[in-house]
């Protein structure tokens, strides 16, 4: 009997899966086997070329792809994010969070374009945070586009981030159309004259935004009367930051906002906001050898918990560059975290706070028992000026009031009926005297009238 022939085979020990790199065995040759021998024997499986690993992971690739052709995941460059900012930012996705903060985290125009599809899919964040990092004119092109159609965001910081005029004019052309921005900073990007004329034109349709910051941005004459002329039309935007420009005195003192502060309902006259220098802009040109007075002042402008940490991150690099010493440190951010007290105005804030307070603490800055008096100070700050107990406090004032006003018409009514019933009983008096005064004339009326009919009867 002819005997037939198969490819050699490995033995059944030796039978194992090829590792990533591909490295199989594929030696066929003719052998001879008994029937038993092939029967008990587990056939080999061709590679052609590629591993089982391989073959596995170019088949999950192609299903990715196939996915993303029809659109039921994320487009592949969210898919193919590696770096841990990347995954910061996809994480944003399906997040709940209200405020972020990615303030130099040295994001580039690669996650500025990320950030862009985030913003149009998150529905929860409010308020974001991005300064000190490298987006550079196309990054702020990419957020520019995506301001465009978003309707959560109400607070944006793209200060110290290189955008130039060409970045300032994308945002511009935005916040035309925007609906929801509320707060813009774009200090320290060098935008000049022709980046603030681009946002004078935006002034001019905007009517939601209310605090612009344009600190340290190489705006002259040119530009700051553009600004102007935009402020004389617009009826929303209460404060602007154009400190540490060159602009005339003469020009500064013509910049007036005259509007109605919503939050105050007074006329409010921001000739003196317009060139106050706030927290960034004081931060971002500290002078070198002055550093240890100029935290006090930081201090004193501090308006968020945002600015908190900030602070918090320079002295810190001031205590390793050896510019402050352990106890100047400490003396700053115990003063920082005293003042971010009065900061500490909800939930978010609080929880924001704590986590300062245990990094103080944990750094030597502070002990725990200043930590948990700090802690418990904010928390009553927060209960204090939550809008939900300040409406309550606001009804218990309302109906404290309403019933000191019931009490003082019940006093008055018991009054009258007090006056009343001392009516009545003087009235029953009177009609008793008058009772007694009628019968006793009517006694002697009728003695002196029988006396005289007696004496008549007698003469007759």
């Amino acid at each position: 009997m002819p005997k037939l022939g198969f490819p050699r085979k490995k033995k059944q020990q030796d039978l194992t899966i090829d590792d990533e790199e591909g490295s199989s065995s594929d030696d066929y040759s003719s052998s001879s086997v008994s029937s038993d021998s092939v029967q008990s024997t587990v056939p080999p499986i061709p590679s052609h070329g590629r591993s089982i690993t391989t073959m596995f992971a170019f088949k999950k690739k192609k299903k990715r792809d196939n996915e993303n052709e029809t659109g039921d995941t994320v487009p592949g460059t969210i898919n193919a994010i590696k770096s841990e900012n990347e995954k910061l930012i996809k994480q944003l996705l399906f997040s709940n969070k209200s405020e972020v903060d990615f303030s130099s985290m040295k994001f580039r125009s690669h996650e500025a374009r990320i950030l862009t599809y985030v913003l149009n899919v998150n529905q929860t964040l409010d308020t974001l945070y991005l300064t000190w990092n490298s987006i550079g004119v196309e990054g702020a092109v990419f957020l520019a586009e995506a301001l465009k159609d978003n309707q959560t965001l109400i607070y944006l910081n793209l200060s110290a981030n290189s955008i130039g005029h060409k970045g300032a004019g994308a945002l511009a052309e935005a916040l035309k159309v925007n609906k929801t921005l509320q707060k813009i900073f774009l200090g320290s990007n060098s935008i000049g004259d022709e980046g603030a004329g681009k946002l004078a034109e935006a002034l001019n349709d905007n009517q939601t935004l209310k605090v612009m910051g344009l600190w340290n941005n190489s705006i002259g004459d040119e530009g700051a009367m553009k600004l102007e002329v935009a402020l004389e039309f617009n009826k929303t935007l209460w404060t602007m930051h154009l400190d540490n420009n060159p602009i005339s005195s003469h020009i500064l003192s013509r910049i007036r906002l005259d509007v109605k502060d919503p939050d105050r309902g007074t006329t409010v006259d921001h000739k003196s906001v317009a060139c106050k220098p706030n927290f960034y802009s004081m931060m971002v040109n500290m002078t070198e050898g002055q550093q240890n007075s100029e935290l006090n002042q930081l201090v004193k402008l501090m308006e968020d918990l945002h600015s908190t940490k900030l602070f918090y991150t320079v002295v810190a690099s001031l205590l390793r560059t050896g510019v402050l010493t352990e106890e100047q440190s400490s003396l700053h951010i115990s003063a920082a975290l005293e003042k971010s007290v009065e900061l500490c105005t909800g939930a978010v804030e609080v929880a924001d706070f704590k986590l300062i307070l245990e990094k103080a603490e944990f750094d030597g800055h502070i002990d725990r028992k200043n930590m948990h008096l700090l802690d418990n100070q904010a928390e009553r700050n927060a209960v204090f000026t939550d809008r939900r107990f300040v409406n309550l406090m606001e009804a218990v004032k309302s109906n404290t009031e309403r019933i000191k006003g019931l009490e003082a018409n019940v006093e008055a009514i018991n009054n009258s009926v007090n006056a009343i019933r001392k009516g009545l009983k003087h009235k029953m008096k009177v009609e008793a005297v008058v009772g007694f005064l009628s019968a006793t004339i009517n006694a002697i009326s009728f003695g002196v009238g029988g006396n005289i009919l007696t004496a008549t009867a007698s003469a007759l």
